[in-house]
Formats: structure tokens, sequence, C-alpha cells
């Protein structure tokens, strides 16, 4: 009997340890976390807040910052220099070509576009554009760069080693937004007026067809290789991220994301989708599964005001920017809410990275 008893206590005690090593890892577990999250934040000097496009040159290890009348501003991504392109005010951002070692500047309201060395940020020298520029997008298969004109709703073709403007392509779109390109000679630009995705062919210098997008304010694109899908960033009533079959035009999947999108990115090693949602102070990420199938990993907190982004394909290190501000409330019987008033000397560079969060 006493043998007996002794035995079931035995095993009972066996059995609650384990039961307390079970829970033990299931607490673990719970409390740690792997994602990305702001690991660095860096203040940017200048009293003009304002900005637009942030882009990456992966070899030189350099995050451009179109900064608008303050120009290109340049953060060295692995030691945090902070450095400019000269002669670049009115920049809406710069688009690095490693191929050529060379850089463009769109200068907005200068009607033109600077060309500078990426190893030295020397400008090499500008070419005269007929409309007010939006962007400046290259296109490594017809060698060819291109402005948006904005509401103008065209763009215009530039030669980036003979520095020459070329032909302008009607868009028939008052508002295009910002493009991307497949490496084909082809180039997709979200139609924000329309709801459409244009299709440019860059080797006839026509727009070849335009593609319904499931969503309103189409504003941002990113074409991914692999998989031959275009990931569309959408403001509208109610924000979306939509991928879209780069061959037929059909969308394949679409999620929420928050509200006031600006840019959506790719981290090609672990196949995660973002976009960095200016309004809501987050970056929603979706995981790609397959070409055809995607599922929200995780959203992010950044800051309010953080639109626009980019991500290091060396790192996957993500950066996005922002300013302080203050946003008015709408005076009785406006029409709409005043501009938000971004306070001096706050312009933010904020790094994510991924890794444990407990």
């Amino acid at each position: 009997m006493e043998i007996g008893t002794s035995h079931r206590l035995m095993l009972l005690a066996g059995t609650l340890l384990a039961g307390t090593a079970i829970i033990g890892l299931a607490q673990a577990a719970e409390t740690t976390y792997v994602g990305y999250h702001v690991t660095k934040v860096q203040v940017l000097p200048g009293k003009n807040p304002g900005w637009d496009h942030v882009t990456i040159d992966p070899v030189n290890r350099h995050v451009f910052i179109g900064r608008r009348a303050l120009g290109v501003a340049v953060v060295n991504i692995d030691t945090g220099e902070i450095s400019e392109v000269k002669d670049t005010k009115g920049t809406n951002g710069a688009w690095p070509i490693p191929e050529l070692g060379i850089g463009l500047s769109d200068n907005g309201k200068e009607n033109d576009v600077t060309v500078f060395d990426l190893k030295t940020l020397a400008v090499k020298g500008k070419i005269k554009v007929p409309k007010e520029t939006d962007g400046v997008w290259y296109d490594p298969a017809t060698k060819q760069a291109f402005v948006s004109n904005g509401d103008e709703g065209s763009i215009t073709l530039v030669d980036p080693v003979a520095m020459k403007a070329g032909d302008t392509i009607d868009l028939n779109s008052k508002k295009p937004e910002f493009a991307s390109v497949d490496g084909k000679g082809r180039a997709f630009i979200p139609f924000q007026d329309k709801n459409q995705l244009g299709v440019v062919d860059l080797k006839t210098k026509k727009v070849a067809t335009t593609w319904p997008v499931d969503c309103i304010q189409p504003t941002s694109t990113l074409y991914e290789a692999g998989t031959d899908r275009i990931f569309v960033a959408c403001r509208g009533a109610k924000p979306l991220l939509v991928v879209v079959d780069a061959t037929t035009g059909k969308g394949v999947y679409s999620f929420p994301i928050g509200s006031n999108v600006d840019a959506v990115t790719f981290n090609p090693v672990e196949k995660l989708i973002m976009t960095s949602n200016g309004d809501a102070g987050t970056i929603s990420v979706f995981k790609q599964d397959s070409k055809d199938a995607y599922h929200l990993v995780e959203e992010v907190a950044t800051r309010l005001g953080a639109r626009t982004m980019v991500v290091d394909p060396k790192t996957q290190k993500a950066f996005t920017v922002t300013a302080d501000f203050v946003w008015p409330a709408q005076p009785a019987g406006a029409a709409r809410r005043p501009p938000k008033k971004y306070i001096s000397d706050t312009f933010t560079l904020l790094t994510l990275e991924r890794g444990t969060i407990e």
C-alpha cells in the first residue's frame, strides 16, 4: 500500500513538473516575438520640413530623401553620416542608377533634373525638361529615365548619359502617382484620379493599356520580378494593399492598411511587402506566401506622418521619415481643413529592423 501510494505521488509530481515546463515554454513563446521595430531615430537639420520620395543606393550605402526646398538629403546606411546633393532645390526625390554610376534628382518647379555621381555626390550637370516634375525613374531595358509631369498628366523621357530630354508621353490622367518598372521596357503608373493602373510601353513611347484597380486612389506601385506581380498601395476612405498580375492586369489579393499611404516596398529575403501609412503612424507588413497568396504579418508603430519609406535589400532595414506637426481644426464654414503646420528642426529619419521583441 505504501509503495503504491509513493509511486502515485511520484507520477503526480512528474506530471506537475512536465506541465509547469510546458506552461513555461508557452509563456516564453508568448513573450518573445520577431518583428520590425524602430531601432534608431536620427534628426536631420533644416528648418523646412517638406519632403517626398525616399530611395536607396544599396551599392554605395546611401538613403536619398527628397526634401523639396532643401534639396536631396543623403544618409549613409552604415555610419549615419549626413550629406547632400547640391543644386537639387525643389526636389521630390532622387533615383540611383548604380549600373551607370549616377543618380538623378527631379527638381519640381525648377523644371530640370540634376545628374550626380553616386560615389562622390558631385553634380555632373542638369537636364532641362518642359514641365514641372513630380518624381524620376530609370528603365534599364531602354536605358531611359523619365520624369512625371504631375498634374500635367504626362511623363517626359530623359537620356541620363547624353543629358538630354526626349519625347513627352500623354497619360490621359490628371493625377499620375509613384511609378515602377519591370525591367523589360514597361512602366506601371497609378492614375489616382481614375482608379486605374497605366501600362506605358517605353519602347514604343505610348500607353499600351490601362487596367482598373479595385481600390480608390491608387498611389504607389512596386513591381516584384520573382512573381511578376505589382503591389499597389491605395488611399481612399478604405485604404488597401492590392496585388495585380503584371501579365493579365487582374487583381489577385487585397487587404486593408492604414490611412494616407504613400509608399509600398519589399523585403526580398523574407518576402515581406510593406506599406507606410502616414496618418495611421504605422507600417503594414504582409508575407508573400506564393505569387497569389498573402497574409498580414504585423502592424508596426512608426510616427504620425511617416508616409514614405524604403528597404535596404542587403540588411532588410527599413527607413521612413516624418516631422513633428500641428494640424489646425477646420474653421466653421470653411471648405476644407487647413494644411498641417510642420515644426522646424524636427525632421526625422527612422530606422526599423527585424529582431526579437520581448
